[in-house]
C-alpha cells in the first residue's frame, strides 16, 4: 500500500477505539484549539470489511469555540470553513475525494436536511 503524495480535503481522524468520545474532543482541540461544547455520534463504519476489523466513527460537534491550531512539526492541515451545502457540490464535482470524508459530510447533511 503507498501513500496519496496530494494534499486532500479531509475530516480529522484519530483510529484508537478506546474512549471515542475523548479522542474525538482531543483530535478536534489539537487540529484548531477548540472546545466543543457537545459532540453528537453520527454513524460509525467499517473501512474494510473482510480485511480489517477497523470501525471510523464519524460526530458531529456543536456550540464550537475558535482557537489556533496546536500541529506537530510534520503536519500540514489548513483549516477551511464553508457552508454544508458546499462540501456537497465538492463531492459532487470530485474536489472531495476522501472516503470518510465524503461519508461524514453526507450523513451530516441528511441529519440536517434530509429525512431521517
Amino acid at each position: 500500500m503507498q501513500r496519496v503524495g496530494i494534499f486532500m480535503r479531509s475530516l480529522p481522524g484519530n483510529y484508537i477505539q478506546e474512549k471515542i468520545h475523548a479522542i474525538a474532543q482531543f483530535e478536534r482541540w489539537r487540529r484548531r484549539s477548540a472546545k466543543v461544547g457537545t459532540l453528537e455520534p453520527l454513524l460509525s463504519f467499517f473501512t474494510t470489511p473482510g480485511f480489517t476489523d477497523e470501525i471510523i466513527h464519524i460526530y458531529i460537534g456543536k456550540d464550537l469555540t475558535q482557537g489556533t491550531q496546536d500541529l506537530g512539526e510534520d503536519e500540514v492541515i489548513e483549516i477551511i470553513e464553508m457552508p454544508l451545502v458546499k462540501t456537497i457540490e465538492l463531492i459532487n464535482d470530485g474536489t472531495i475525494k476522501d472516503g470518510k470524508t465524503i461519508i461524514g459530510l453526507q450523513a451530516a447533511y441528511l441529519k440536517l436536511f434530509g429525512k431521517n
